[in-house]
């Protein structure tokens, strides 16, 4: 790939989709429907994936559970969409020497709190990193694939050579 970025180096985008373009098929593609990956599963699956979507845009509240300590009050906050976070929902995560120091809160810190409760803080001398959250899109469909087909497409040393192991 980066050999190909390099060819490219330099040449206006435009014109190279424009003629990239050219060469596809005339017909138009099919449209797709955000729900169209759910169709082929079970109605008690897809009534499940609704109720836990539904959760995941919730916002809680202290009623609800929220805290003491947590980054944002809904999981749709860091992924919104179910996409990637944006820049502004990032966190910290932190380490001394590789250990997750638990019992300091680590490895993620939880730089909110419901009231009377201190957020927690990075250790000194940690080494810190920041992270952004990562698209969660379909993930909550993992589970209607049974079992049998993820061991059946099991490769653990890439023996097709697809850089899948």
């Amino acid at each position: 790939m980066n050999a190909f970025r390099k060819c490219l180096r330099g040449i206006p985008v435009a014109p190279l989709v424009l003629a990239w373009s050219h060469a596809l098929p005339t017909a138009p593609l099919p449209k797709k429907e955000p729900l169209d990956a759910i169709l082929d599963v079970s109605p008690g699956l897809l009534a499940s994936f609704v109720r836990g979507d539904e959760q995941f845009r919730r916002v809680f509240t202290i009623s609800d559970g929220l805290g003491p300590l947590f980054n944002q009050p809904s999981c749709e906050t860091c992924h919104p969409g179910d996409g990637r976070g944006p820049p502004i929902s990032s966190l910290t995560r932190f380490s001394i020497g590789g250990d997750p120091v638990l019992e300091l809160g680590g490895p993620q810190q939880q730089d909110r709190a419901i009231p009377g409760v201190e957020p927690k803080s990075i250790p000194a001398g940690a080494e810190t990193s920041v992270r952004t959250a990562p698209a969660v899109l379909g993930m909550g469909l993992i589970v209607g694939i049974p079992v049998a087909t993820l061991l059946a497409l099991e490769d653990p040393d890439d023996l097709d050579g697809d850089g899948v192991s």
